[in-house]
This record gives C-alpha cells, structure tokens and sequence, in this order.
C-alpha cells in the first residue's frame, strides 16, 4: 500500500508563509495553529519531502529524537 497522491499538503502551505519558513514547530503547535488533529499533521509531515525534523540539540533538548519540524524546501 503506497502513500496516497496529496493535491494539498496545509502544514507545508503554512511553512512556505513568509514569516514562518524560519521557523521550528512542534506537531502540537502546528495542530492548534490549523486546527487539525496531531495524527493529521503527522501524515501531511511525514508525506512531504520537504519538512525534516529538527536535531533536538537544535532547540536545547538531550533527547534522541524530536517532535519539531522545520521547513527545509526550496522557496518557490
């Protein structure tokens, strides 16, 4: 079972905004802010090649892995 074909991804339009392309965001955060559930933002994250994770030392964590994401595509 593939991954299905997205028309529109919302987390990553919300990334390509101006004011938040620097930014990184917790799954939480990006699902209060568009009001989808954490599932949904984890799908439209995981199924786009260009939001990565962000290194947890990035943000002051001693964590092995993170739940912060960062818009790392080209600017079109």
């Amino acid at each position: 079972m593939g991954a299905k074909f997205l028309a529109e991804n919302p987390v990553e339009n919300y990334f390509k905004d101006e004011l938040n392309q620097k930014k990184s965001l917790s799954a939480k955060t990006l699902s209060k802010r568009l009001n989808m559930r954490k599932k949904d933002v984890y799908f439209y994250i995981f199924n786009s090649p260009n939001i990565k994770r962000v290194d947890p030392l990035d943000f002051g964590s001693l964590a092995t892995n993170s739940r912060v994401f960062k818009y790392s595509g080209n600017s079109d």
